[in-house]
């Protein structure tokens, strides 16, 4: 796997796990964001969320990039696994619960 490609993944993540909160948060009203910087996000409408969210998803991108360059590409995709990990959990998690509660709820 590429490393544009994690980072492609990551950031894909990191939106899907947005609009699926904000489905459980204001839809359908089954979750809280326990994350208070996330929680930020929450309160705002879900345009201006999820402009907000791309953003910081490429922020990371832009880093991971520029830190890509002084690194050993080997050893660089192993470690940029770590975060791709961390995020499928909740994305996980949260198409669970939907799965669960969520759709008697629509």
């Amino acid at each position: 796997m590429s490393i544009n490609l994690i980072l492609c993944l990551l950031s894909f993540l990191m939106v899907i796990d947005y609009i699926v909160t904000y489905i459980e948060i204001h839809i359908l009203n089954i979750a809280t964001e326990m994350n208070p910087f996330m929680n930020n996000f929450m309160d705002r409408p879900f345009l201006e969320g999820i402009f907000l969210r791309i953003l910081l998803a490429l922020f990371f991108v832009t880093l991971f990039k520029s830190i890509e360059k002084y690194r050993d590409k080997k050893y660089f995709k192993k470690i940029l696994v770590i975060p791709l990990s961390i995020q499928i959990i909740p994305v996980v998690m949260h198409i669970k619960t939907l799965c669960l509660y969520g759709f008697s709820k629509l």
